[in-house]
């Protein structure tokens, strides 16, 4: 019988946390994994990840030291979920693993600094850690966020749901070389959450020595071509649903976005890619939370 091995998930509490352990469990179904879940916010177990003796109490639970630590906000193998938002301007038509990055903003450059660090700590023999950069999740779930991307999931789930959505970029419908020149990089939730369970197992041997993270693999859309799988899949009455209300601040902010990425090293090392395109994103939400 396979020892059981005990996983710390710190983040627990968010969207991405509370789904990673089940899917850590789906990749080995014959394993038996404990699972230690923390966060900042109730009823998830509370831990204050700036707090010394909080910190320590993770590592000293009853079910012993953890087999694998994924950092959700944020040797033993440790995944730092980061963004792509270590990236900045200006950039090549294609982002490469070697592509350098120059973060634009705090956010960027925090996620940055958090993975120099997991590239030290690997180096010097402390952690075996690696740092994945999920793609803008498509369809995310839930209200609204204030992030900038959000408009990206918002503008297929509220008129799923019969909502209004509002979409900062572009004019109208009619505004077709905006919405045809605004592209991101996107991926499904399945994918995303499968893929950073799958961090757990990667090999890190043949890892760029310069650097610990790897860019998830991902796909190239348009938002009009985002609002045309919206209407494949639930009609012109739904896309009647989105208002336009240009925001050249938000438009500005999502053109800097890198909107391609070379997927060839995520893909070498066992990530997989969404193969249903964008209208595979939309059914995927809407059989997991439209009734």
């Amino acid at each position: 019988m396979s020892r059981t091995e005990t996983i710390l998930i710190t983040g627990a509490g968010g969207w991405l946390g509370s789904l990673l352990g089940p899917a850590i469990a789906s990749l080995e179904p014959e394993k038996c994994f404990k699972f230690i879940l923390a966060d900042v916010h109730e009823p998830k177990h509370p831990a204050d990840l700036t707090s010394e003796d909080e910190v320590e109490r993770l590592f000293q639970t009853e079910m012993g030291r953890p087999d694998a630590v994924f950092a959700m906000h944020g040797p033993i193998r440790y995944v730092y979920v980061s963004a792509t938002a270590v990236y900045g301007q200006p950039l090549p038509e294609v982002v490469l693993p070697m592509t350098a990055c120059f973060p634009f903003g705090a956010y960027g450059t925090a996620k940055f600094m958090c993975e120099q660090l997991v590239t030290e700590y690997s180096r010097k023999g402390w952690i075996d850690g690696i740092s994945v950069r999920p793609p803008t999740v498509v369809v995310r779930p839930g209200p609204p966020s204030r992030a900038s991307s959000a408009f990206v999931s918002g503008i297929i789930r509220e008129p799923l749901h019969g909502q209004q959505a509002i979409c900062p970029v572009g004019s109208g419908m009619d505004d077709t070389e905006t919405l045809k020149g605004t592209r991101v990089w996107v991926a499904s939730s399945g994918i995303t959450v499968r893929n950073i369970a799958r961090a757990m197992k990667v090999d890190t041997s043949n890892m760029n020595a310069h650097s610990r993270a790897v860019e998830l693999p991902g796909f190239t859309i348009s938002l009009f071509e985002q609002i045309e799988a919206l209407r494949q899949v639930a009609g012109h009455e739904a896309v009647s649903r989105i208002r336009f209300e240009p925001d050249e601040t938000c438009r500005r902010l999502v053109t800097s976005w890198p909107a391609s990425f070379d997927n060839s090293y995520a893909l070498s090392m066992g990530f997989e890619v969404d193969t249903e395109g964008f209208i595979g994103c939309i059914m995927e939400y809407k059989a997991q939370y439209v009734a």
